[in-house]
């Protein structure tokens, strides 16, 4: 992706795309484009260390999705409103 500037096509596309958007769709659009890279890496069944530890603990996979699951929707609307409320504070918190 990174040799065939896909990544930097998509950014520029998302760019031209928010930038007459406030500032909190803004960060929020721009945390969901960068969404599915982090899930796919926790969640994916070819991951080598994700399989790895679930074989090492006998979990299976369904009890993994199963427990993951509620654990990443809580993370996505936690992180959401603290981009949102950190858009409104004066000068760089984060």
């Amino acid at each position: 992706m990174n040799n065939g500037l896909i990544v930097d096509t998509v950014l520029s596309w998302a760019e031209a795309a928010l930038s007459c958007a406030g500032g909190v769709v803004f960060i929020n659009v721009t945390y969901l484009l960068y969404l599915p890279l982090g899930l796919l890496n926790l969640v994916n069944p070819t991951f080598a260390e994700v399989m790895g530890g679930l074989a090492l603990g006998r979990v299976s996979y369904d009890k993994w999705i199963k427990f993951t699951w509620p654990l990443l929707i809580n993370l996505l609307l936690l992180y959401a409103i603290v981009l949102s409320v950190d858009v409104f504070m004066p000068g760089q918190i984060f």
